[in-house]
């Protein structure tokens, strides 16, 4: 099976009280399984990541007065959707903004089929969760994240 390159932006949305705005992704592929996520997706053509994600913001959230941080994660991963092999990468950009209640009106249908539901999450409740995550470590990331502020260059943030 070809693999599909599929540059993707993800934005770690963070409050005022450092609570990391998440959503739950329902798998098409594996019915059952979900994990939690932040907001973000694929490049558009001819879209930057910075772009990328804060359209993103807008459509999955309904926020669109985010300023994006610099990139402070990186990711590759693959899975299969519709029948076809990608391999996203992913960059995360940390965007402070004050807490705001969130909008699905701009979901695609596929978001729709996907997307369950979001959480306001503390650093301690995603590390204290039996919940999946992506990043998988996502818990120990915000963790260094908030204690340490943003790397000099972006971190692998792993699967």
């Amino acid at each position: 099976m070809i693999v599909v390159p599929r540059p993707a932006a993800r934005v770690i949305v963070l409050d005022p009280d450092h609570h990391v705005l998440l959503f739950k992704f329902n798998s098409v592929v594996r019915p059952g399984a979900s994990w939690w996520l932040t907001p973000g997706g694929a490049l558009d053509p001819g879209e930057s990541h910075e772009e990328a994600a804060l359209r993103e913001l807008a459509e999955e959230c309904g926020f669109s007065e985010a300023t994006l941080g610099l990139c402070v994660w990186t990711r590759e991963h693959e899975f299969d959707w519709k029948r076809k092999r990608y391999l996203q990468q992913e960059r995360y950009f940390m965007a402070r903004v004050p807490r705001f209640e969130v909008s699905n009106a701009g979901w695609t249908a596929e978001e729709v089929e996907v997307m369950g539901e979001h959480r306001w999450w503390t650093v301690a409740e995603i590390l204290a969760s039996s919940e999946d995550f992506a990043p998988r470590q996502l818990g120990r990331l915000l963790e260094r994240l908030l204690r340490d502020g943003p790397p000099e260059t972006p971190i692998d943030a792993g699967v």
